[in-house]
């Protein structure tokens, strides 16, 4: 009787077996490890781009929502990823006790304070703050100067012809436009001269923006554009000028022109919170001087001073007491002598005193021989007068003369000792 056949598998011997097997697992490694078509379909999601980070001024001011990395190098531990700053503006940070205020500083400032107190574990700790995200991230041009008042996305680089240019751009022309620049976290607000910027292409106007940064645009009233122009003038006030401005010239005639008491070598311009001082002196000889030409616009103020520098005469003069002196021109002894009619008959001629102050204060008395000077023996005694200078003429005496005579009237009048000049 014949046994059961025997199946395929039970013909092969063990030994021969188990080579199968580990070609077939190495077959099965084989295809894992080589990689799919182009065409084929994979199941691993896409890398996640890395955050862009915004390059910020030097100026900029950290505010509540800013994202910051702050990194203390060779300090794994310390470090502090993707940090909010909450809205109360405090953070807390790896080996700083208590919490560090974020908002409000600038990011050279945070990174100072924050190295300072990381002194108490780290000996010369290197702290590094960059912001990876801004918030807000946009700009804010407001006011009826601008078209289409509004955020503006801010980017790196903004200027603020960017963000005129992104809301329609002014109203009205430039000089009909006050810009006012309000930096994010509350610093000192900057003036925008649009004049300078628009029509003469000032760089130095066009000021970087920072996100959070208010661009304040304010309209002036075409039909009330003027020149303020104050001081010594006929008719002080406001001038109404063209919008695009009118000479200086034109601005006093229509203020009724500079009285005799004006300081015309010290006219003041202000312009943009800049002031300039001009000397008009020239305009009472030649009306077509250039100074005439300088232009003036709305908003500008005009200030005509009063002249107010004066010297004062003592003693045997024949018009005594305070005397203005001529404005943009040297006065001399001689010519104020001259101006105050002279000296009496009884003035000792021989010698006359001019009191005046030194650079702390302090007075003192130069003797001058005018028998001389006024005969032009000795013309380099013709001193020019400073203002606030007292000239004293003493009156000639019989037991007292000369030297003796001023050194008496200066001391009775001022309480000063009276110093020989050499001029005599």
């Amino acid at each position: 009787m014949q046994g059961k056949p025997k199946t395929m598998l039970s013909s092969v011997p063990p030994s021969r077996a188990r080579p199968a097997l580990w070609r077939g697992a190495l077959l099965l490694l084989l295809l894992i490890a080589v990689p799919m078509p182009s065409g084929a379909q994979t199941t691993s999601a896409p890398p996640v781009p890395a955050n862009s980070v915004p390059v910020l001024s030097g100026a900029y001011v950290l505010t509540p929502g800013d994202v910051l990395d702050i990194v203390v190098q060779g300090h794994d531990d310390f470090n502090r990823l993707n940090t909010v700053i909450p809205p109360d503006g405090y953070i807390t940070t790896t080996g700083v006790a208590g919490k560090v205020r974020a908002a409000g500083q600038t990011i050279e400032a945070l990174e100072q304070t924050i190295t300072h107190k990381l002194l108490r574990q780290i000996r010369r700790p290197l702290v590094t703050i960059s912001v990876r995200e801004t918030h807000p991230r946009q700009v804010s041009v407001l006011g009826q100067g601008v078209r289409a008042p509004g955020l503006v996305n801010w980017r790196p680089g903004m200027s603020v012809l960017d963000a005129l240019a992104a809301t329609g751009g002014a109203v009205q022309a430039p000089e009909l436009t006050d810009a006012l620049l309000i930096p994010n976290g509350g610093a000192k607000a900057v003036p925008i001269d649009l004049v300078a910027l628009i029509e003469a292409g000032d760089q130095a106007q066009n000021v970087t923006l920072n996100p959070g940064d208010i661009l304040l645009m304010s309209p002036r009233d075409p039909a009330k554009a003027y020149v303020q122009v104050l001081g010594q003038v006929g008719h002080a006030g406001p001038v109404a000028v063209p919008p695009g401005g009118a000479t200086l010239q034109y601005v006093l005639t229509q203020a009724g022109g500079a009285t005799g008491a004006a300081a015309l070598s010290r006219v003041q311009v202000v312009h943009a919170a800049q002031t300039q001082t001009l000397n008009l002196h020239p305009l009472l000889f030649d009306i077509s001087a250039p100074v005439a030409q300088t232009r003036v616009a709305a908003g500008d103020i005009v200030n005509i001073p009063l002249n107010n520098n004066h010297v004062d005469f003592y003693g045997e003069i024949n018009a005594p007491g305070e005397m203005t002196m001529p404005d943009g021109e040297t006065l001399t002894l001689t010519r104020a002598l001259a101006l105050r009619s002279g000296v009496t008959r009884d003035a000792d001629q021989r010698v006359i005193g001019i009191v005046r102050r030194d650079a702390t204060g302090h007075q003192y008395a130069l003797a001058v021989n005018t028998d001389d000077l006024l005969k032009a023996r000795n013309k380099g005694q013709d001193i020019a007068l400073l203002p606030d200078d007292k000239i004293v003429v003493p009156k000639r005496r019989q037991a007292l003369t000369g030297y003796g005579v001023l050194s008496t009237a200066v001391g009775t009048l001022f309480g000063v000792r009276t110093i020989r000049n050499a001029f005599h």
